[in-house]
């Protein structure tokens, strides 16, 4: 798994829930932050990697040889293998409402809340606003590309660690900090931390921390991502990948 090469073609993406417990969302990375600190997500902005059949291909063969390992990967469940189908790089998650939930939430910023002395909170985003957005920034996307397509080099495991005794959520690949990089690579790099950028300035990605999963297709899932996991699959070591 070396090289990716990615059409351009960013989308908002709504975070799913198959029903199961969850805990309070913290934050990646964040152990011990209050849970009232933020809001849960409801919406991602991606790019999609699902049409590279080369590299979803590479994917899928490597997560079956973990399941077919000889001995069993002791807790590797095929419940949190994620298909290809869904493989993306994730450029930001965000916490957005549908018009109909604007219309129904209360007033912010009203006169009576300055009077009161009430905190001013901020309107909250729309998904229309997020599309909105994202359009505006076609024509400079398209120029950045010069009619060629993202070329990434992704080149390392890593995981997102919630707990100080490494408890990991997710398993992803990502484009390794140190090394050889290509101008092709930082090219891209560059279009991605933008479109990042401009959604962090307009108020709709709220973390404020270096971006570290941009490029991180999700190969394993945790058991507080909304899916039903086998309490066998609740701890398993990373460690006895080779």
């Amino acid at each position: 798994m070396s090289e990716v090469a990615v059409h351009a073609g960013s989308n908002l993406g709504r975070r799913g829930n198959r029903g199961g417990p969850r805990r309070a969302w913290r934050g990646r990375g964040a152990p011990g932050r209050p849970p009232q600190d933020r809001e849960r997500p409801t919406h991602f902005i991606s790019v999609p990697l699902d049409h590279l059949s080369h590299f979803t291909s590479q994917v899928s063969h490597f997560t079956d040889s973990l399941l077919a390992a000889s001995p069993p990967i002791n807790g590797l469940d095929p419940s949190i293998v994620i298909s290809p189908s869904r493989l993306h790089l994730t450029l930001g998650v965000m916490n957005l409402a549908s018009e109909d939930q604007l219309s129904n939430e209360p007033r912010v910023n009203s006169p009576h809340d300055q009077e009161s002395g009430g905190e001013r909170k901020a309107p909250r985003k729309s998904v229309a606003d997020a599309v909105a957005l994202l359009d505006s920034l076609k024509l400079d996307i398209e120029s950045s590309l010069r009619g060629q397509p993202l070329q990434l080099c992704l080149n390392e495991f890593a995981v997102m660690r919630r707990s100080p005794a490494g408890e990991a959520d997710v398993m992803y690949i990502g484009p390794a900090t140190i090394g050889t990089k290509t101008a092709e690579h930082e090219r891209s790099v560059g279009i991605l931390e933008t479109i990042n950028r401009r959604f962090t300035e307009e108020g709709f990605i709220t973390e404020t921390r270096p971006l570290k999963g941009w490029a991180a297709p999700p190969v394993f899932n945790g058991p507080d991502r909304g899916y039903d996991i086998p309490k066998s699959a609740l701890h398993w070591d990373a460690t006895l990948i080779r």
